[in-house]
């Protein structure tokens, strides 16, 4: 990847992407001076190429890497939404909440927050059930509670069983510290 070669950080591994266990494939990068890693994801079930970004340095390097990459614009996915809002059309509010939940930062950012909120108590299905997905992404503490809530009490089974999956998982994660 050029934006990758551009700040000299070295390519640590691929992993072929495998249909039969559900493996994206990515490419992980790393820069050792400073520790970060670069995860570039061709993500196959949402049909989407994600760079994930950790390390003391991650909120500088993914501006950067935006910078250098054809990224979504944050406002154009922000615009998305709202359209979808005003607009009563499924597909968009779907694509902007994904969209969202993949271009969230570690910490909590209000603004992009507040429409995966509105998407989690969406009066439709497929657009709780895509905050859902989305909100794996950022691991924000604060959806804690409205996942809990959908896992027991969503009338759609397939959004109760992804909150379910979700909040076993951060149960996991918190377990392994």
């Amino acid at each position: 990847m050029a934006a990758m070669d551009e700040l000299d950080w070295l390519l640590i591994e691929v992993k072929p992407r495998d249909e039969e266990s559900g493996q994206s494939f990515e490419m992980i990068y790393g820069d050792e001076s400073s520790g970060d890693v670069a995860t570039f994801t061709q993500h196959m079930t949402l049909g989407l190429r994600i760079i994930a970004v950790t390390g003391p340095r991650s909120d500088e390097v993914a501006d950067l890497l935006r910078e250098r990459l054809d990224a979504w614009p944050r406002q154009a996915m922000l615009e998305l939404w709202a359209r979808g809002v005003a607009e009563d059309d499924v597909d968009d509010r779907v694509d902007a909440v994904l969209l969202l939940g993949v271009c969230a930062p570690a910490t909590e950012d209000p603004e992009l927050a507040s429409p995966i909120q509105d998407a989690l108590e969406d009066a439709n299905e497929d657009v709780r059930n895509a905050a859902i997905v989305a909100v794996t992404f950022p691991g924000w503490e604060r959806f804690r509670p409205m996942l809990e809530h959908i896992a027991a009490n969503d009338p759609d089974e397939v959004a109760r069983q992804r909150a379910q999956l979700v909040l076993k998982n951060w149960a996991a994660l918190d377990a392994l510290g």
